[in-house]
């Protein structure tokens, strides 16, 4: 958003595909009713005062939920990729209006950042290659 911006932040969230919206709900039902079962498991096991049924409560959220977990590479990168958050590097070099203006072109034509600041012709490939670096935004300042 920018100033004089009248939309409410979430309104972008309308316009994702409802596929998204279906599967998100389906994972955080399966994701429910898991994690219920294993609060009923604790819950068991601490008032029957059962070692081995709380040993088996951890046992299965380890085997459901932990074990298989690994990180999307590809997809993080194509995430990182589309975020207009990334304009942030933008703004010191070319200026808060111009990097606003880039940003609401790339959302509206539905592209990355980068296609919409090289077809702006405000900044080159190298200089937004050189400028907008996210793993240096990131992270906390203490190390």
């Amino acid at each position: 958003m920018e100033p004089g911006d009248t939309r409410a932040h979430g309104d972008a969230a309308h316009d994702r595909d409802d596929r998204i919206g279906a599967n998100e709900r389906s994972v955080r039902w399966a994701m429910l009713l898991t994690g219920g079962f294993m609060l009923v498991e604790v819950a068991g096991g601490l008032f029957s005062g059962s070692l081995a049924l709380l040993a088996d409560a951890v046992d299965g959220f380890e085997a459901r939920c932990l074990r298989e977990l690994r990180p999307d590479r590809a997809r993080i990168a194509e995430h990182v990729e589309r975020s207009l958050m990334l304009v942030t590097a933008l703004s010191p070099r070319i200026g808060y209006d111009a990097a606003a203006a880039i940003a609401r072109d790339a959302h509206a034509r539905g592209v990355t950042l980068r296609e919409a600041a090289i077809d702006s012709g405000r900044v080159s490939a190298d200089e937004f290659d050189a400028w907008v670096r996210p793993e240096t935004m990131v992270g906390s300042e203490g190390g």
